[in-house]
């Protein structure tokens, strides 16, 4: 018996006590939240989202079937883009040109060296 009464029950049931107080404190700030969640789950909006959100997929699928290989609209972009490729192909010569000899759209791409300006010839006039 003598253990017993030597046990700190009063200051065990005094931090017994304090604990459970932070804990309803706790409970006091997470009931406001939980009160938020519960109305923004009881919105009609909230309700209609993942009806929403399929019909948003579907209508996403269905797009995407019209841009799929063997589709009209892939074969349209796969042909614009053939010749998108060609005329690139085409313009490169230009690019490389324009790239060695950034003046060759004023004076010529011929490897000609740059011209110098000429004062035209004046003669005397005759009196």
């Amino acid at each position: 018996m003598s253990k017993i009464e030597k046990l700190p029950i009063d200051k065990t049931i005094g931090q017994l006590d304090h604990t459970l107080r932070q804990f309803g404190g706790a409970g006091e700030q997470l009931q406001q939240p939980l009160s938020r969640v519960d109305e923004l789950l009881a919105n009609k909006d909230t309700k209609q989202l993942p009806q929403m959100l399929s019909s948003t997929l579907q209508q996403l699928q269905t797009a995407l079937k019209g841009y799929s290989p063997g589709s009209a609209n892939y074969h349209g972009i796969e042909q614009a883009l053939l010749r998108v490729n060609r005329v690139l192909a085409q313009l490169d010569p230009l690019f490389k040109t324009i790239n060695d000899q950034p003046d060759a759209l004023i004076f010529g791409s011929q490897g000609t060296e740059d011209p110098l300006p000429v004062m035209p010839c004046h003669k005397p006039a005759i009196s």
